[in-house]
């Protein structure tokens, strides 16, 4: 019988090899790597990952074409006009909260889609800013449209290689659902200091370890584990710890809706993927079903304003 803990781990956080086993499960959402991954959690500190990690060379064949962000099949692709509006509107909330900061020079580290930075751009027309978008690769639909949004797109690895970012430009960075997907996310947030500007803001928004979903599904069926793409699952203290040791104050942090953990978490308890949204009626567990987000939505809603955790946290930092 496989072991529940062992001492080969490579803990981010503390450097401690000791661990204990938080879940194993295959590739259920996507099927794109055979066998069983371990998710552990760190004798010592307690911050929880993937053990091991795949090597670098490996980690392009985790995401196939049939991964949501590029998939229209997917139970998990939404693109509509509702959308885009409530990008403007999280960029037009955004820009409230922070009201007495203008920014001119933003970024959004690994974009995934180049609408999110135009539209918290535009909401700061005002200050004629200017928006970039920084991944790994962008497709030629994904150029077309940045053209089309004069946004200016920056290919390079976060964690390795940012030649093509200048130095001392940036005001306004955002790593939206990135930093759980890296192997170095300290490396990554090093990298990524020098290219801001003193006293720039970094939003950072990824998986928390807890939740209701969380609490209900963690043995084998939590979304959020995404196994095997998610490396690093952090809380509110691991995540803010990182952040401060890369050299930025934590000055907000809390909890959002995920509407997404909950769809995905249902789906793989019914033994359903990813790939497709599926017959009658396992279509309906979709993001595109307004009863299931917009349910799941009020619901994470209701436990923010109770002061409770959701299973999507954030933290805001200023470069120091």
């Amino acid at each position: 019988m496989p072991s529940t803990t062992g001492t080969d781990g490579h803990c981010l956080l503390c450097g401690e090899r000791g661990w204990t086993l938080v879940s194993r499960t295959d590739d259920r959402e996507y099927h794109a790597r055979p066998g069983e991954f371990d998710i552990v959690r760190c004798w010592k500190c307690g911050h929880v990952y993937l053990n091991p990690l795949p090597a670098p060379e490996e980690v392009a064949a985790l995401y196939p074409p049939t991964y949501y962000t590029v998939n229209p099949n997917s139970p998990l692709f939404h693109e509509s006009k509702l959308i885009r509006w409530k990008m403007g509107k999280d960029a037009r909330d955004f820009r409230a909260r922070w009201g007495e900061r203008r920014f001119a020079n933003l970024i959004d580290i690994g974009c995934g889609d180049v609408k999110r930075i135009a539209a918290y751009r535009d909401a700061y027309a005002d200050c004629a800013a200017q928006a970039t978008a920084f991944d790994l690769l962008f497709s030629d639909r994904a150029r077309a449209l940045a053209k089309e949004l004069n946004v200016a797109c920056r290919e390079g690895n976060i964690e390795t290689d940012v030649a093509s970012l200048p130095d001392n430009s940036y005001d306004l960075a955002f790593m939206r659902q990135l930093i759980e997907h890296l192997r170095d996310p300290r490396q990554a947030l090093l990298n990524l200091r020098p290219k801001l500007k003193p006293g720039a803001l970094l939003v950072i928004d990824t998986p928390n370890v807890g939740g209701m979903d969380f609490d209900l599904f963690h043995n084998s069926y939590w979304a959020g584990f995404h196994t095997p793409r998610h490396f690093h699952l952090f809380n509110q203290a691991s995540l803010t710890k990182l952040v401060q040791e890369a050299g930025f104050k934590v000055i907000d942090r809390g909890y959002l809706p995920s509407i997404g953990f909950w769809i995905i978490s249902l789906r793989v308890k019914f033994g359903l993927d990813c790939v497709e949204e599926g017959s009658w009626p396992w279509r309906h567990i979709s993001l595109k079903n307004i009863a299931f987000s917009g349910g799941f939505t009020v619901l994470d809603t209701l436990c923010i304003k109770l002061g409770l955790a959701t299973s999507n946290q954030f933290v805001v930092a200023v470069k120091e």
